[in-house]
């Protein structure tokens, strides 16, 4: 009888901790792909709305990500960070950076950056955190497929409001040919991005469907390349 209790309790142990890894692993993924539609966020209320939104949105959710991949890594090693060449050398790049930065002109500045671009140590430490996540979570070609699958179809939306801009239709005239990202330099950066990872699903999916969607997000993605006054990203 206490053989068949125990039997019992362990059964409902392991199968909450199982709902529990799920659980908290799906919240992690969940907000990664969030994450992706950071590029169609503005809102007009804000300083600089078409940066600011964006940088915003990405603390804040950059930050409950990390919170809740701790929570999971620290509940179940599996989940726990493998750094790889690429980690290593991202993290001494960011020691550098900071050590720049304490030792700077301006260190306030220089960790903490403005409203118009944010690119300061502030920004780096939240990029990082979300590598480490990032490649933590997605471990297998089928994860990534996703992601580029969701930031291609990100970017075709971002795209075709573009195109509609280009008409004047008065919601986005003050983007500079920037679409949602408020200017052609970062538009066209973005562009770039998009096509290497329609390249890529093109050359390995196997999926027809997949393969077509490839190719006419690149062409979707190169007209725009073309349409912007972006130089550096059309060189």
């Amino acid at each position: 009888g206490f053989q068949k209790k125990d039997t019992i309790r362990s059964s409902l142990t392991i199968g909450l901790m199982e709902k529990e890894t799920t659980v908290l692993l799906r919240a992690v993924r969940f907000f990664l792909f969030l994450l992706l539609v950071t590029p169609l966020l503005f809102w007009r209320e804000f300083v600089y709305y078409y940066v600011s939104t964006k940088i915003h949105f990405v603390f804040f959710v950059s930050q409950l990500v990390v919170l809740l991949f701790v929570w999971l890594a620290w509940k179940y090693p599996q989940y726990r960070p493998r750094f790889s060449r690429i980690g290593k050398g991202l993290f001494l790049f960011l020691a550098i950076l900071l050590l720049s930065s304490i030792t700077g002109v301006d260190p306030f500045f220089s960790f903490w950056s403005d409203f118009s671009r944010s690119s300061g140590g502030l920004m780096w430490l939240h990029l990082v955190g979300l590598f480490v996540v990032l490649t933590s979570v997605f471990r297998t070609k089928k994860d990534w497929y996703q992601v580029f699958i969701v930031s291609t179809l990100v970017g075709v939306c971002v795209t075709i409001v573009h195109f509609f801009s280009r008409f004047d239709i008065g919601l986005f005239v003050n983007a500079m040919s920037g679409s949602t990202l408020g200017n052609s330099t970062f538009f066209g950066t973005y562009l770039l991005f998009q096509v290497f990872f329609s390249v890529y699903l093109f050359t390995e999916s196997k999926e027809r469907f997949l393969r077509g969607y490839a190719i006419g997000s690149i062409l979707i993605f190169t007209i725009a390349l073309f349409s912007i006054q972006a130089n550096a990203a059309r060189l």
